[in-house]
């Protein structure tokens, strides 16, 4: 027993932390709270006002909007997104004065999209990806350039016309041999037999002959192409070399050849229609290419064997009427057929006359040519100039050829080729991201790193991590020097090594369905609990390790976009009985008076202390309390206890700032005697509180 008399102590809180749901809560902590943060930190305060852009107008707030934006991406301050509008999918441009300007209509998405013929297409989410100073749209594969304002399909296929085709085929659709710019090789044999017994004939790009002598050497001495077939009997190669006399070498000539069409066989009525059909697939005549496309449908031309990936050098117009599309590494002399009158397998015709050799191919009416796109893609991310993907369904990750997202399988062992490869571990992708410039791909258990500069020396990591909880992918935002994202055991930062966990002062509390974003270092969080499907938003102050909560999230948070240096929430919410999107920033910010719509109204708020005086074996009490504080013009402040065990909260005192100026008041407590207490305080407006000072008497242990 204490015979001493009574010990007395104030103690004062001064720093305030954030959440803390956890039963050692303390007196500078807090269960619970809405529409608080840390900005000014170390004291209690009110968050920042949000601002409302374009609310209730054109844009993000026009009603009858029922279905969520199925992508979207930021470029620069301007943000961008594919919406559905009535029947209509379009992609449309925030920016940053609140404007919206539609950048791709309904008829250029159809017309464009590759999958535009699938019954269900407008209603795929899209994956929206910046390369460069384009926007690349999937599963569309629609390219769109910010500064010329188009739209590209990224799809670039021609077919032949199979109507005009079968009354034309002869002499509108041939396959040939060809220089590197798509000039035929031509037999200069004149009246030399002997060019043919021999097996070579001596060979211009179109004219030139010879008349006697060895034509080999005609050909050294007049800088002529030399062909000749080489093997024995019916099986024999051709080839065409040609002699530099800067190396005294013969040289074989790069295999190409080229399959001639009319712009009739394309199924276009004039070349313009043609040129613009290029144009629109970024395409250029004359230009070097060399990406890989399919070809598919020459059934008959040597056994089928022309089709398939095939390397496209170039695209050359023919006097405005005939097209060439020229492919390198390909001959189609290479095979088992003799010259002396014999037809190589699958030809119509082969004929050899005193000017050239052509070959016309059979069955070319259901010819197709494509480059090939993934359509099975899950997550895609841009780094180094090339698109990073990776496919649940084939349990691969790819990358696109260097600079060109059309291209994604092309393997000719150069840095600039595409890339693909398997991944043994097991489960599903659950997100992506580019950190310290490597792609990564998340799963729930395992995280995989594609490091190296090229394909050649592409090496893909396996760290056995807790990784994205599946549902979450949009949970993984850059914070600093962090990558803080949502696991199956809670909220995590990475930083290339093993993930640490961030949220134990959240208690044992699940979430879902989240979507973040980052602002001035904070992490902000849409999140859905995962018990009682409760929605909010979360800001985690990483400098100080703090959770706070924002509003509750009713309308719901259904996207966070970073734009430039602002965050944006999307929500939804009820207006005339119609879902409307309402666009606002979420942790505030300095617009002048142009730029928005309406500034956020004073709006309610609270927070719920931990424990005062828990610990220790002697019994104390609190005899006095004392909240300093400051009040904005018309904010109010209540404050209330909760005594020992009890539920319930009783108010012992509110106060208001009627005046037009903010003000400070210290406000004087006397709470009833008793073994513990937590305080509450609620209002609205702006409230700042510098310090809670607390008298504790302390008595015996008994």
């Amino acid at each position: 027993m204490n015979i001493n008399g009574i010990n007395k102590n104030r103690a004062a809180i001064t720093e305030f932390n954030g959440l803390k749901i956890r039963n050692n809560a303390g007196a500078s902590d807090f269960v619970d709270m809405q529409n608080i943060d840390s900005h000014e930190y170390p004291y209690f305060s009110t968050r920042r006002k949000n601002y409302y852009l374009n609310k209730g107008t054109y844009g993000m707030g026009v009603a009858n909007v029922t279905d969520d934006m199925h992508g979207w991406c930021a470029y620069d301050t301007d943000f961008y997104y594919v919406i559905k509008r009535g029947n209509d999918l379009q992609v449309e441009k925030l920016a940053k004065n609140g404007t919206v300007t539609v950048v791709i209509n309904n008829a250029t998405m159809q017309s464009k999209s590759a999958i535009a013929s699938d019954p269900n297409w407008k209603l795929y989410n899209r994956i929206m990806v910046v390369m460069g100073g384009d926007i690349v749209i999937y599963p569309d594969w629609i390219k769109y350039n910010i500064k010329n304002n188009r739209a590209y399909s990224l799809k670039k296929s021609f077919s032949v016309d199979a109507s005009y085709a079968s009354e034309h085929l002869y002499e509108d659709v041939n396959a040939l041999m060809c220089t590197e710019d798509g000039e035929i090789y031509a037999l200069d044999k004149g009246t030399e037999q002997a060019t043919i017994e021999y097996d070579y004939a001596c060979f211009s790009s179109q004219t030139g002959y010879f008349t006697t002598g060895d034509p080999k050497t005609y050909a050294k001495n007049n800088n002529k192409y030399f062909f000749q077939f080489e093997g024995e009997g019916t099986n024999k190669k051709g080839n065409v070399s040609k002699y530099y006399s800067s190396s005294a070498m013969w040289m074989i000539q790069d295999e190409y050849c080229c399959i001639d069409f009319s712009y009739g066989a394309l199924g276009y009525s004039t070349m313009d229609d043609l040129k613009t059909a290029l144009s629109e697939m970024e395409y250029e005549f004359d230009k070097d290419l060399d990406i890989t496309v399919k070809i598919s449908g020459i059934s008959n031309f040597y056994g089928g064997k022309i089709n398939g990936d095939l390397i496209l050098h170039r695209i050359k117009n023919i006097n405005n009427q005939r097209i060439r599309f020229i492919f390198k590494g390909i001959n189609i002399w290479d095979y088992s057929w003799t010259l002396e009158g014999g037809t190589p397998p699958g030809t119509s015709n082969v004929y050899i006359d005193t000017q050239k050799i052509e070959l016309f191919v059979s069955n070319f009416t259901d010819f197709k040519l494509n480059n090939e796109l993934y359509n099975d893609l899950d997550f895609i991310v841009s780094e180094g100039n090339r698109l990073f993907a990776c496919s649940n369904n084939k349990h691969e990750i790819y990358a696109s050829k260097l600079g060109d997202p059309s291209a994604w399988k092309e393997f000719k062992g150069i840095s600039t080729d595409s890339y693909a490869a398997t991944v043994g571990s097991p489960g599903n992708f659950t997100g992506a991201a580019v950190f310290n410039n490597t792609p990564i791909f998340f799963k729930e258990n395992c995280i995989h790193r594609v490091t190296g500069n090229t394909p050649a020396s592409y090496n893909i990591s396996y760290d056995y991590y807790d990784g994205i909880k599946d549902g979450c992918s949009n949970s993984i935002v850059r914070v600093g020097n962090y990558l803080i994202y949502y696991s199956k055991g809670g909220f995590v930062y990475y930083t290339g090594n093993q993930p640490e966990r961030i949220d134990r002062q959240l208690g044992d509390k699940r979430y879902k369905n989240i979507f973040a974003g980052e602002k001035e270092g904070h992490y902000i969080a849409a999140i859905v609990e995962q018990e009682t499907n409760k929605t909010y938003l979360l800001d985690y102050d990483m400098d100080l390790n703090q959770w706070y909560k924002h509003q509750d999230n009713n309308p719901r948070t259904f996207r966070i976009i970073n734009v430039s240096n602002d965050l944006y929430t999307f929500h939804k919410e009820l207006c005339d009985d119609e879902l409307q999107h309402t666009f606002i920033t979420c942790i505030g910010r300095n617009l002048n008076e142009s730029q928005i719509a309406t500034v956020e109204d004073d709006f309610k708020w609270y927070a719920e202390s931990g424990w005062l005086i828990k610990e220790g074996t002697n019994k104390k009490y609190i005899t006095k309390m004392l909240f300093k504080m400051h009040l904005d013009p018309d904010a109010e402040i209540s404050i209330s206890f909760k005594y020992d065990y009890n539920d319930e909260w009783e108010e012992v005192r509110t106060i208001s700032n009627t005046d037009n100026y903010p003000k400070t008041e210290i406000i004087s407590i006397i709470p009833q005697r008793c073994e513990t207490m937590r305080y509450k305080v609620e209002g609205k407006g702006k409230v700042i509180i510098y310090s809670i000072t607390y008298d504790i008497s302390e008595g015996s242990e008994y």
